[in-house]
C-alpha cells in the first residue's frame, strides 16, 4: 500500500509547488530556551525597486561593513559565515554583527548598538545617493530574512518582502534610518522550547537620538519618534547615534512553514492566464504536426507514386497539378543528410545546448518539488554549477554523435572545443564583467578564489568527463544512414517569402517565448530587484510548454523548407530553434526601458552584458531543441518513405570480389605466370609498393559505366592520394560528362601503366566533391590551361572556379605488378623462358582485398589523430 501511493504523493508535491512554492526545510531547526541568544548577521545592501516610480536604479551591491556606511562593528570585529558557492556567485557576504537578541527577552527601552557615529561629507553623499537608489539592509535572523510587510490587495494576506530601505525621500531630501525595531515571531514547540518563524524590521529616521551617557558606560539611549528625520549633511560632518528596540511575540507559523509568507505569490491568476494560453498554442502546434507526419505525408507519397503512371510523353508541363503539389521534400532526399557547413561548430554548440538543456531541467525539476530549500542559500546556483560539471558527459557525447553523423574528420578539434568554446565563452565575458564590478568595490564582484574554484570544476572535472563522452560517442557505430547522399549537390531554387532565413527566424521564435515570458518577467524582476523567486511549478511547466513549442514549430518550419527544394536545414533547424533568444533579449530590452533607469554606463554595460549572456545560452539551448527535433523527424520520415518504396533507387551495391585464380591442371598450373610471381608480403609493404608505383605512374584510366550502360575510359591526372594511399584524389570539370555517369553509378575502376610493363588495377567508389575547402587543398593553377577564363571574373579557373570540383576515390579492392628486376634482367628472365619453358619470374603480383585496404586506411587515421 505505501509503494502505491508514492506516485500519488509526489504528484500532490508538484501541484502544491505550483500555487504554495513547496519546498523541503533545508536546515535542522534550532530550538531556544529563554535567554538563549539569538544570532542576528548580516549581509550585503542591495538596490530594490523605487516606491515612488517603480524602477530600479542601481545593480551593485555593497557590503553591510563598507566603511561610508558607518554601521556598527562588533566589539571583537566581525567575522564571516560559510557560504555555498551558489551564495556567493549571487553575491552573498554574510557577517556576524554587533546586535544582542536573546530569546523572550524585549528590549522596549531604546538601546544605542554602538557610540556615535561621524558621517563625513564625502560618505553623506555616498549614502545620500544608496538612499535615492532605494537600497535595502538585508539582515539574517536563525537563518530568516528580516523582512518589511506587504499585503496583496487582492486577497489581503500579509506576506514579507526580504529587506528594509535603508532610508527614505521626502520632500525631494534623503533621510537616513538609523532607529531599527525588530520584531520577532516565536512558536513554542514544546514547554520551554522555542523557534524563531518570522522576522521584521520596521526602520525610523530619528534626528535626536543620542546616548543616556556619552563615555560609553552605558549603551541606553533617547530616541524621540516625533523627532525631526535624520538628514546628512554634504557640506559638514553630521554625528549619528544607531539604535534598536526587539519584540517578541508568539506566533502559530510553525517551523515548516516559516517561509510561506516570503513565498508568497502575487496575481497568480496571470501565471495560469498565462499557462493555459500556451497549453493551447502547444497543443495546435503538435496537432499540425501530427497532421504533417501522418495525413500530410501520405498524401505526398501517394501522390509521387502516381508519377509512375505518366509516361514521358505526357510530361510537357500538363500536369496534374496534385501530383506535384508538396512533393519538393522528396525531391531533395538525396541532400537532405548532406553534411552542413562548419558542421564542427554546429556539432560542439548541439552538444553544449544537450549539456544545458539536461542541467536546466534537472534543476527545474528538483527544484519543483522542493528539494532546493530557500533557507538554503545559494542552493540553486550551486547545484546549477554542479549539475552543468557533471553533464559535460552528455555534451561530449552528443556533440560526437552529430560530429560522426556529419562524416566530420577533425575530431582532436573536436574533443578540446567541445567543453572550451562555450563555456570559454562564457566565463571570459563574466570575468570582464566582474572586472566592473570589482572597479565600482561592489561586494557583488566574484573573489579571485571563487574564480579558481570553478576553473578547477571546469578542467578537473567537466573537461574530462567531455572529453570521455565524445571518446564514446565517436566509438559507438552509427545506424546505416536512412538514404544515400548524392555525388553531387542539388542546385537550390530561390527562397521567397517568410521561407528566407530572417522571416522564419522571427515566426519560428515568438510563440516559444509566448510560452516563458510570464515567468521570464519575475525572473528578471528576481536578478535585478533582489526579490526572492520560487514559483519553480509554474516554471517546470513553462519550460515544457517551451520545449513542446519549439520542437513543433522548428519541425514545421523545417518541413516548409524541404518542400521548396532547400536541403541546407541544419543550420536553419538551429537557428529557429533559438530564435526565441532574440526575444529575450528584447523582452530584456523592453524591461530596461521600463523598470530600470541606472545613472551610470557601468550599470548599463553589466546589465546588457548579463543579458547578453543568457540570451546566448538560451539561443545555445533551445537551439539544440530545434535541431534534434528536426533531425529525429526526418529519420523517421525518410525510414517511412523508403519502406513505402517512395523512392525510385536503389541503394546498396554489393561489391565484387576480384581475386586470382590459381586453378591447377593436373600435376601442373594452369597459369604458370601467376604461381611463379604471386606475392603476399606484409599490409605495410604492399601498400607502400602500391602507392611508390601509383606515384611514379601519374596517370591512370578512370574508367565508369555510362547513362547507357556501356564503359567509358578516360586518362586521368593523380592529384593527390590520402588515408595511407588506400584512397585517390583527381581533378574535374563538374560540367563533363564523367560527372554525371559517377552520380549515376559511383562504381569505377583505375587503370594505371607505365613503360616498364608495370600495373595496377585499383575497383572503388567514386564522389564529386564540390566543397571549397577541399578544392582549396588540391587546387593545382595547371587547372587554368584546361578550364580557361571565360571572362566574367567568376569562371577563370581559379580555386574559386563553381566548375572545379573534385573526384575522391575509396579503393575496395587492388590488384598490381611492379618489377622485381631491371629491364636488361627482365629480357634475360624471358629469354630464359622461352628456351627452357618455365614461367620467368619478373614481377612481384600482388593482391589488396577490401578488408586490407581498410585496415591500412583505420591504421592511418589513428597516426593522424
Amino acid at each position: 500500500m505505501r509503494i502505491n501511493r508514492l506516485p500519488a504523493s509526489l504528484a500532490l508535491l508538484l501541484a502544491s509547488s505550483l500555487v504554495h512554492g513547496f519546498y523541503l526545510p533545508g536546515l535542522t531547526p534550532t530550538n531556544y530556551q529563554k535567554g538563549d541568544v539569538v544570532q542576528l548577521n548580516v549581509n550585503h545592501l542591495t538596490p530594490a525597486e523605487g516606491n515612488i516610480d517603480h524602477t530600479t536604479k542601481s545593480i551593485f551591491s555593497f557590503d553591510y561593513y563598507h566603511a561610508s556606511f558607518k554601521f556598527c562593528w562588533p566589539e571583537r570585529g566581525a567575522y564571516h559565515q560559510s557560504e555555498s558557492l551558489g551564495s556567493i556567485l549571487f553575491g552573498d557576504r554574510i557577517v556576524s554583527s554587533p546586535f544582542q537578541l536573546r530569546m523572550l527577552e524585549n528590549q522596549t527601552q531604546c538601546m544605542a548598538v554602538c557610540g556615535t557615529k561621524t558621517f563625513e561629507v564625502d560618505d553623506a553623499k555616498f549614502v545620500n545617493q544608496r538612499i535615492y537608489q532605494s537600497y535595502n539592509i538585508n539582515w539574517l535572523v536563525d537563518g530568516l530574512p528580516a523582512g518589511s510587510p506587504m499585503i496583496d490587495t487582492q486577497t489581503a494576506a500579509i506576506s514579507y518582502q526580504p529587506g528594509f530601505p535603508l532610508g527614505a525621500i521626502e520632500e525631494d531630501q534623503a533621510i537616513l534610518n538609523n532607529h531599527y525595531d525588530i520584531v520577532v515571531d516565536y512558536h513554542e514547540v514544546r514547554p520551554g522550547q522555542y523557534r524563531v518563524v518570522g522576522v521584521q524590521v520596521m526602520p525610523l529616521s530619528l534626528g535626536d537620538s543620542k546616548l543616556v551617557h556619552p563615555d560609553g558606560t552605558d549603551m541606553t539611549a533617547q530616541c524621540d519618534e516625533s523627532s525631526r528625520p535624520l538628514t546628512l549633511s554634504e557640506e559638514r560632518d553630521t554625528n549619528v547615534t544607531w539604535t534598536y528596540r526587539v519584540f517578541w511575540q508568539p506566533s502559530s507559523v510553525t517551523f515548516a512553514t516559516r517561509w510561506d509568507r516570503y513565498l508568497h505569490v502575487f496575481a497568480p491568476r496571470i501565471q495560469w492566464f498565462s499557462l493555459v494560453n500556451s497549453a493551447v498554442i502547444v497543443t495546435f502546434l503538435v496537432g499540425m504536426v501530427s497532421a504533417l507526419l501522418s495525413r500530410t505525408l501520405k498524401k505526398d507519397i501517394a501522390r509521387y507514386n502516381r508519377l509512375d503512371q505518366y509516361e514521358l510523353a505526357d510530361m510537357n508541363g500538363d500536369m496534374d497539378e496534385g501530383v506535384q503539389e508538396d512533393s519538393g521534400w522528396k525531391l531533395v532526399h538525396g541532400d537532405v543528410f548532406r553534411p552542413p557547413k562548419n558542421s564542427l561548430l554546429l556539432a560542439i554548440f548541439v552538444g553544449n545546448g544537450a549539456q544545458l538543456f539536461s542541467m536546466v531541467g534537472t534543476t527545474i525539476a528538483i527544484a519543483a518539488v522542493g528539494f532546493l530549500s530557500p533557507s538554503n542559500r545559494g542552493s540553486l546556483g550551486t547545484i546549477m554549477i554542479l549539475l552543468y560539471t557533471v553533464f559535460g558527459f552528455i555534451g561530449g557525447y552528443v556533440s560526437s554523435r552529430v560530429y560522426k553523423a556529419f562524416r566530420g574528420e577533425k575530431w582532436k578539434q573536436l574533443f578540446i572545443f567541445t567543453p572550451v568554446l562555450v563555456p570559454g565563452t562564457i566565463f571570459a565575458t563574466f570575468f570582464l564583467l566582474n572586472l566592473f564590478v570589482w572597479a565600482r568595490q561592489s561586494s557583488g564582484a566574484v573573489p579571485f578564489t571563487t574564480m579558481l574554484v570553478i576553473v578547477s570544476l571546469w578542467f578537473l572535472i567537466s573537461v574530462p568527463l567531455s572529453i570521455a563522452g565524445s571518446w564514446a560517442g565517436y566509438k559507438q557505430t552509427l545506424p546505416e544512414p536512412t538514404v544515400k547522399t548524392n555525388q553531387i549537390p542539388r542546385q537550390i531554387p530561390p527562397t521567397t517569402g517568410y521561407l528566407r532565413p530572417v522571416p522564419s527566424m522571427l515566426l519560428g521564435g515568438i510563440l516559444p517565448f509566448g510560452a516563458i515570458f510570464i515567468e521570464l518577467y519575475f525572473i528578471m524582476s528576481s536578478l535585478w530587484s533582489s526579490r526572492i523567486y520560487y514559483m519553480f511549478g509554474f516554471l517546470f511547466l513553462c519550460y515544457g510548454l517551451m520545449i513542446v513549442t519549439s520542437a513543433a514549430l522548428t519541425i514545421i518550419m523545417i518541413y516548409f523548407v524541404l518542400c521548396a527544394e532547400n536541403y541546407h536545414w541544419q543550420w536553419r533547424a538551429f537557428a529557429t530553434g533559438g530564435a526565441s533568444a532574440g526575444y529575450v533579449f528584447a523582452s530584456s530590452l523592453l524591461y530596461w526601458a521600463r523598470s530600470i533607469s541606472f545613472s551610470t554606463w557601468t550599470g548599463g554595460l553589466l546589465f546588457f552584458g548579463y543579458s547578453a549572456l543568457l540570451s546566448f545560452l538560451w539561443f545555445v539551448l533551445t537551439g539544440s531543441i530545434g535541431f534534434v527535433a528536426s533531425w529525429i523527424v526526418l529519420v523517421l520520415l525518410h525510414t517511412h518513405a523508403l519502406s513505402q518504396n517512395t523512392f525510385k533507387q536503389s541503394y546498396h551495391t554489393t561489391p565484387r570480389k576480384m581475386s586470382f585464380s590459381n586453378a591447377d591442371t593436373g600435376s601442373k598450373p594452369a597459369d604458370p605466370y601467376t604461381q611463379k610471381n604471386l606475392q603476399d608480403p606484409s599490409l605495410k609493404e604492399k601498400i607502400e609498393d602500391l602507392g611508390a608505383f601509383v606515384d611514379r605512374a601519374k596517370f591512370c584510366m578512370l574508367t565508369t559505366k555510362t547513362t547507357d550502360g556501356l564503359l567509358a575510359s578516360r586518362a586521368m591526372a593523380l592529384a593527390a592520394k590520402e588515408h595511407n594511399g588506400a584512397d585517390f584524389i583527381f581533378h574535374t570539370n563538374t560540367e563533363s560528362g564523367k560527372t554525371d555517369d559517377i552520380d549515376a553509378n559511383p562504381e569505377v575502376n583505375l587503370g594505371f601503366l607505365n613503360s616498364y610493363g608495370e600495373w595496377a588495377s585499383i575497383s572503388g567508389t567514386a564522389s564529386i566533391i564540390t566543397d571549397r575547402s577541399k578544392v582549396h587543398k588540391f587546387y593545382s593553377p595547371a587547372l587554368k590551361a584546361w578550364l580557361g577564363d571565360l571572362g566574367d571574373g567568376k569562371h577563370d579557373g581559379g580555386p574559386d572556379d563553381p566548375r572545379i570540383a573534385v573526384i575522391e576515390v575509396k579503393s575496395k579492392s587492388a590488384q598490381y605488378a611492379v618489377s622485381r628486376k631491371t629491364q636488361i634482367g627482365q629480357a634475360f628472365e624471358v629469354a630464359k623462358g622461352v628456351v627452357t619453358g618455365e614461367a620467368p619470374q619478373v614481377n612481384k603480383l600482388r593482391h589488396l582485398s577490401e578488408s586490407e585496404l581498410q585496415q591500412g586506411e583505420s591504421s592511418d587515421s589513428v597516426q593522424r589523430s
